[in-house]
């Protein structure tokens, strides 16, 4: 049975999903070349970087703003830091 909707299984499962999509349609060139691209062009006009990345024809043509906003969410990176910290002895 697939994990519910919303619950952390299939939230990775999402995470992982839209890498691969990102992974699959572009090469490492050119994933380097776009987030150099729109990181300079962040600094230059101070918008954010998510912003810059969803307004590039190359990167919406793979991912929509919502796939974007959800890759950059960091409760997601932040799922098992306390289990990580437990295991350290830091919690």
């Amino acid at each position: 049975m697939p994990p519910a909707l919303g619950s952390k299984s299939s939230r990775a499962q999402e995470h992982a999903t839209l890498l691969s999509r990102l992974r699959n349609a572009l090469d490492t060139c050119q994933t380097c070349r776009i987030g150099v691209r729109n990181a300079g062009r962040n600094e230059d006009d101070g918008a954010g970087f998510l912003a810059m990345l969803a307004a590039d024809p190359e990167v919406a043509a793979h991912l929509s703003r919502a796939e974007l906003e959800a890759l950059a969410d960091p409760q997601y990176y932040l799922t098992y830091v306390d289990t990580a910290f437990a295991r350290l002895g830091l919690l």
